[in-house]
């Protein structure tokens, strides 16, 4: 009798579970959601031209170019096309290196001089570990001009070290994150020196064709490499092509240069990394773990950055991501492992696409809309908040008070209303400060915007 009873519950309750699945949108209209979206910076006029690749396990829910790989001959664009990828370059670096740790040949902790005695430490010991996650404090390359007449030649990585040579660390390695190109670099002369021949070519050979990307790797004058699409950018007449591309050497977004890929060579190479075809667990879990940065004092902060990838949320949801930029060019590629979804795009066209924007919204489409997070149980009091609020820093950051939260002030800008997410940290989407209180100290905040972490101290008295 209570058998029946059962079976009898579960047959009624088959019509809302039938009413549940009924109501998720069918495939034919996720992807039809998907192409609309991707389609629009086109439409829009925004770029000349874009591929995407969206792959949920082993699905691919959309697989598409769109608009001109010229604009000046309007040769239409196909997913097959070629892009230098910029900085995606620097995942695969950090693949490589890992891989060389796998065999014991580097350690993570080896001082860098070991493998590149050369390497601009300023006599610091500065870790293969900080290299790979930003924490090195390397001045950048890329923010010190380089002579025009380097744009269209191969540029030798000691010569955009030279750039830097000689100046001061940005900060003591460990103690914040800043991202750095010298540090991607100097970590391919580490590869090419164990590899013995080209960071491009032990990459393409030991990791990417093994991926399945089949069309990846050098792009540039050299033979056998393929050639990209054309870089466009915005001009008072309209979009036009870059007429002075810049040489893959002057990037040097990894090992003196940066790669060229398809979108569907993308779509390989993520599903092979996060799905356990290119390193071992234990490489796999130190890539994707938030690098330890030290404070002034005893506090740590765990960033939101690993080995070559961003760690953040994207549309509510976990993400591994990074982004590309260089002359012309953007590129973005994530992977949202709860959900095991994968969004590519390439751009032929430098701003004024939001490529991160672009990608929520693949991401919403593809999954519906994230569970909403739960706010913390604990709420700071008035009184701490009103302890917290103030200037920051040496420079323009500064907290308000807002209703019964907090708010961040950039510049003397808008308050931008943050939601706490722990007894003493808050988030304004984007960005992430953790509120660091000590007896008898004035309060400091560990400013995590993903690419940048630092740790500021209050300046002055508390303000409302």
């Amino acid at each position: 009798m209570l058998r029946s009873l059962r079976l009898a519950a579960c047959i009624l309750a088959l019509p809302s579970l039938a009413t549940v699945l009924g109501a998720q949108p069918s495939r034919a209209r996720i992807v039809a959601r998907l192409d609309s979206i991707a389609g629009a910076p086109v439409a829009r006029g925004d770029v000349a031209g874009l591929t995407v690749v969206v792959r949920r396990g082993g699905d691919t829910l959309l697989a598409r170019g769109y608009g001109h790989v010229d604009l000046a001959r309007a040769v239409p664009m196909t997913v097959d096309r070629v892009f230098p990828i910029a900085s995606l370059t620097k995942q695969v670096a950090a693949a490589a290196v890992l891989r060389l740790v796998e065999r014991g040949v580097v350690g993570l902790d080896d001082d860098v001089r070991r493998h590149v005695p050369d390497a601009p430490t300023q006599g610091r010991r500065i870790t293969v570990r900080q290299l790979l996650t930003h924490t090195a404090g390397l001045p950048d390359f890329a923010d010190r001009p380089d002579p025009d007449s380097t744009r269209a030649r191969d540029v030798r990585p000691m010569e955009t070290l030279a750039r830097v040579r000689g100046l001061p660390l940005d900060f003591a390695p460990g103690t914040q994150l800043r991202y750095s190109n010298t540090g991607y670099l100097l970590l391919g002369m580490l590869l090419e020196r164990h590899a013995g021949v080209s960071f491009a070519e032990h990459v393409t050979r030991t990791l990417l064709r093994p991926a399945g990307a089949a069309t990846a790797g050098y792009c540039g004058v050299r033979a056998g490499a393929t050639a990209p699409v054309s870089g466009h950018r915005r001009t008072r007449e309209g979009l036009r092509v870059v007429e002075r591309p810049l040489h893959p050497s002057v990037a040097h977004a990894a090992g003196g240069t940066h790669l060229c890929a398809s979108a569907l060579d993308l779509a390989a190479w993520n599903d092979a990394l996060h799905r356990g075809r290119v390193l071992a667990p234990a490489s796999y879990a130190a890539m994707t773990t938030g690098a330890l940065v030290r404070g002034a004092g005893a506090d740590t902060l765990r960033a939101r950055y690993g080995f070559g990838l961003a760690l953040s949320t994207l549309a509510g949801r976990r993400a591994r991501h990074h982004g590309g930029d260089v002359g012309g060019y953007a590129s973005y590629l994530a992977y949202l492992p709860d959900d095991s979804l994968s969004i590519v795009l390439l751009l032929n066209t430098e701003g004024p696409v939001r490529h991160v924007a672009l990608a929520e919204q693949l991401i919403a489409a593809a999954l519906g809309p994230a569970a909403p997070e739960r706010e913390t149980p604990v709420r700071a009091s008035p009184a701490t908040l009103d302890a917290l609020a103030g200037a920051y820093g040496d420079g323009p950051a500064a907290f308000a008070r807002s209703g019964d939260g907090l708010a961040f002030v950039w510049d003397g800008g808008p308050p931008e209303p943050m939601r706490q997410v722990a007894p003493l940290a808050f988030t304004n989407g984007a960005s992430r400060f953790t509120f660091v209180v000590r007896p008898g100290a004035p309060p400091a905040v560990w400013a995590d915007l993903t690419y940048v972490v630092a740790r500021w101290t209050r300046r002055g008295a508390a303000g409302r």
